[in-house]
């Protein structure tokens, strides 16, 4: 069954219920560059949120490295302590590991 030739008028008519303005166009590019701006204000604001999360969880796990090293460092030290009073380390070994901590400090003299 072949279709009937569209005439003037029905082209007419569809492209009258159809077509759009220059000014509808235009209002809705408007809109959309609206959205977009939205869209990156909030992925900006994202973004300072999530390194703002990043540099909180960071300094704290700084902290709990720094507290990790100190406990670290008094065992170490005490080892040193325990050794100088067994006479396993001389006073030039002492002093020697003693600069080598992550936190050096002076060894008491017996």
């Amino acid at each position: 069954m072949d279709k009937p030739d569209a005439t003037t008028t029905d082209i007419m008519e569809f492209l009258q219920d159809h077509m759009v303005t220059k000014e509808e166009f235009r209002g809705e590019i408007n809109r959309l560059d609206s959205k977009i701006n939205q869209l990156d204000g909030k992925i900006n604001q994202t973004k300072l949120d999530i390194l703002d999360a990043m540099d909180e969880k960071l300094g704290s796990l700084k902290g709990d490295l720094i507290v990790m090293m100190r406990n670290e460092d008094k065992k170490v030290t005490m080892l040193i302590e325990i050794l100088k009073q067994k006479n396993v380390l001389d006073k030039n070994d002492v002093d020697a590991l003693s600069v080598l901590q992550p936190f050096p400090q002076s060894i008491r003299s017996a």
